[in-house]
């Protein structure tokens, strides 16, 4: 079919085994808007682009419809390419479908649909986004959508460049593959998607490769950003697309239809952002939204911290049930059940919660424990009898380690001067073995200062290329130029990147701090050769006539 400034409504259809050797293969819309209902596109083929279906400026709305099995020779989007277009699809499933392109399931080139309970499985692209792939500032929005068992080159899930920036909800990512990087999620770009209450777990071989703004997320091998753990999720059966997850006070089973309880329960369960309306989850679902695909909607899985307390139970946990961002160094408390004489601590980072302890206090010291990582705990009260009360299992999260410090990625023009050897030399210049800094007197800024002796010049690291050039202009009137990009310390203590310096800004000299008065990128690019150095023992020099704290790698 192919629709032309043009808005047929369609319920109940199939389109199978269609072909051409432009695009759309099942359907291509131009500049048009159907509506379409229960319809399937299976085995359809396109040379160029939307093996299932292509939309130029159109806006389709689509409802529980089905992709599978179609396919593009040339172009991207075995399933679906978006362009100029924003389609609204719910309840849709993309499967199988494939391309010797990019987006094997859906291609969306400056184009922002939206997708609600939508999943992406098994779909493949010889180079990249498995499932879907997002070129030229695209911006979809997906809510509670699943991509599973996807594959490409690069972002089996996912991959996104050129300024393209989805929002996902409540979405997860699972056994995707990517040959080469972004297993889940590949993001080719200096901004990345925006990730809240997701799981990524189980896609090889990383959950995400690049910059990302992830929070409230289960990641697998974590990732920095509020709120966010990294600890199995306990799906039911992943290997047969059950993204349900597992809990002792019940979980939606689609086999049996019907509600069923579990030994375990999953860390994700009342993990989402705690400002999220908990939307349709049943009762009890602990007033806070879950992680994952079902959060929000009837099928959650249900809070076990709703179950009652037993008589005899230990109760009120320090740090409270669920609680994130715990210090390491935290003594745990509770108190004890009725006629409770000591207590069985068990304590660990699974369910298996091995016994650690038998006490008659109710404060619990494990030492130091690691940075970003979620614990199980659990009390077990002992009355005069040796009667034991089981407890109810408890987690937190301790406090995420600190980032790691930035690396520059550029270096500097070859007349930049730093200090060797008590001396201003151009970078160029710099022979192995020199003094960085050195502790002698040297005349810095038109005083006499004593350097910070850093170590010595392990390697002289030199580029040519083009580049972007910058001058950063100080309060003293010098000028520092500096190629691409690099790190500053600045009077705070932190390590700021050239791109975030401004007049508000005040870096770190040997003799004190310093104003900028400018940053100015140069009208031209800087062709030839740049410099950086590499010193033993350190990771940070001193550059220009005010020695102002560098660092590169």
């Amino acid at each position: 079919m192919y629709n032309f400034y043009s808005s047929p409504t369609l319920a109940n259809c199939a389109f199978s085994a269609n072909s051409t050797t432009g695009h759309g293969g099942g359907m291509c819309n131009d500049s048009s808007n159907p509506a379409l209902l229960n319809c399937m596109f299976s085995g359809n083929w396109a040379m160029m682009s939307g093996g299932g279906m292509y939309n130029y400026k159109s806006s389709p709305t689509l409802t529980n419809c089905t992709f599978s099995g179609n396919s593009v020779e040339r172009g991207g989007g075995g399933g679906m390419y978006n362009d100029d277009s924003s389609p609204m699809l719910a309840d849709c499933a993309f499967s199988a479908n494939s391309t010797t392109g990019s987006g094997g399931g859906m291609y969306n080139n400056d184009s922002n649909p939206a997708l609600l309970n939508c999943t992406f499985s098994g779909n493949s692209a010889l180079r990249s986004g498995g499932g879907m792939y997002n070129h030229q500032t695209s911006e979809p929005s997906l809510t509670n959508c699943i991509f599973s068992g996807n594959s490409a080159r690069n972002g089996g899930g996912m991959e996104n460049l050129n300024a393209s920036r989805p929002t996902l909800l409540n979405c997860t990512f699972s056994a995707n593959f990517a040959e080469n990087a972004g297993g889940g999620i590949s993001n080719i770009q200096d901004v990345g998607p925006m990730l809240f209450n997701c799981i990524l777990w189980g896609s090889t071989p990383e959950e995400i490769k690049g910059p990302a703004s992830v929070s409230y997320s289960d990641v697998q091998g974590g990732w920095p950003g509020k709120g966010n753990i990294d600890t199995a999720p306990y799906f039911v059966d992943p290997d047969n697309g059950d993204y349900h997850l597992r809990s002792q006070a019940g979980r939606w089973d689609p086999n049996s239809e019907s509600w069923v309880i579990d030994d375990t329960s999953s860390p994700c369960i009342d993990a989402g952002d705690p400002n999220d309306p908990v939307g349709l989850e049943r009762f009890p679902n602990g007033d806070r939204i879950n992680m994952g695909t079902y959060g929000g909607t009837p099928e959650a899985s249900l809070s076990p911290r709703q179950l009652p307390l037993l008589p005899g139970q230990a109760s009120n946990p320090s740090p409270a049930d669920g609680a994130l961002g715990v210090e390491i160094n935290i003594k745990l408390s509770w108190t004890a059940g009725l006629n409770a004489v000591s207590h069985d601590v068990h304590f660990g980072t699974d369910y298996s919660l091995p016994l650690v302890s038998n006490q008659t206090t109710t404060q619990f010291d494990p030492g130091t424990l690691d940075a970003g990582t979620t614990y199980f705990w659990r009390i077990d009260e002992v009355d005069s009898e040796g009667y034991k009360t089981t407890g109810a299992v408890w987690t937190f999260t301790t406090i995420l380690p600190p980032p790691p410090p930035p690396k520059g990625r550029g270096c500097f023009t070859s007349e930049t001067g730093v200090w060797v050897d008590g001396a201003l030399v151009p970078i160029s210049k710099v022979g192995l073995g020199q003094n960085v800094g050195r502790i002698d007197s040297a005349n810095v800024g038109g005083s006499s200062v004593r350097l910070p002796y850093l170590g010595k010049v392990e390697k002289l690291q030199e580029h040519e290329g083009t580049f972007a050039c910058y001058d950063v202009l100080l309060e003293s009137g010098n000028c520092v130029s500096v190629a691409e990009c690099h790190y500053f310390l600045v009077e705070s203590g932190r390590w700021v990147s050239l791109q975030n310096l401004t007049t508000e800004t005040r870096l770190q000299t040997s003799k004190g701090s310093i104003g900028i008065i400018s940053v100015t990128k140069k009208p031209m690019p800087y062709v030839g050769k740049v410099y950086n150095l590499k010193i033993e023992g350190s990771d940070w020099y001193l550059v220009g006539e005010d020695a102002v704290i560098v660092r590169d790698y």
